[in-house]
């Protein structure tokens, strides 16, 4: 099923329409009756512009990211338009692929958050641990949200290291200074 078919559900004997309706997604997330956001992220969704629902399906993904297997089934775009649609939002700053091959995607603001979290978990264990050298690198992972992307949780220490936010020593990491 893609987005924004028409399906129409019919009974055999007496023939009958029972229902009809237009799938918006085919892989919505799990929510509550009485939550507000869902009538407009349905609205967003019902506008049919494959950019902003794409936005959504990454906002909703969080740290484990989108892959482009995953985002053909959700948009149902051919593969030379979804590319092209990728790319526009990638330059556009409203996506970030944290791998190219294979291609992963997430939201820019997912990754800051897991940016701050990084520094925040290194500053709160060298608080409990003065005299330790940093945290190891799996435990700092570990304690990262369940589901983090493991090519995201390393490109963002590159970046933290890059930007000399954090250091890095063997298997240890620790906040710079």
């Amino acid at each position: 099923l893609f987005p924004h078919d028409r399906y129409v559900l019919r009974s055999y004997s007496p023939v009958d329409t029972i229902v009809g309706g237009e799938i918006l997604d085919n892989l919505p997330p799990r929510h509550k009756r009485t939550d507000a956001t869902v009538s407009d992220r349905l609205q967003v969704l019902q506008q049919a512009d494959p950019g902003k629902a794409l936005a959504v399906f990454c906002k909703e993904a969080g740290l484990k990211g989108l892959t482009a297997a995953q985002i053909q089934s959700r948009l149902g775009l051919d593969t030379a338009r979804q590319q092209a649609l990728v790319e526009k939002l990638l330059k556009a700053g409203q996506l970030t692929a944290f791998s190219r091959e294979p291609l992963l995607v997430a939201d820019p603001q997912a990754i800051r958050e897991l940016e701050q979290l990084v520094q925040q978990e290194l500053k709160d264990f060298h608080a409990k641990n003065p005299l330790k050298q940093g945290m190891l690198r799996e435990e700092l992972r570990a304690r990262l949200p369940y589901g983090t992307s493991e090519k995201l949780f390393s490109q963002v220490i590159e970046k933290l290291v890059e930007k000399n936010n954090i250091g890095s020593s063997r298997e240890y990491l620790f906040l710079a200074g």
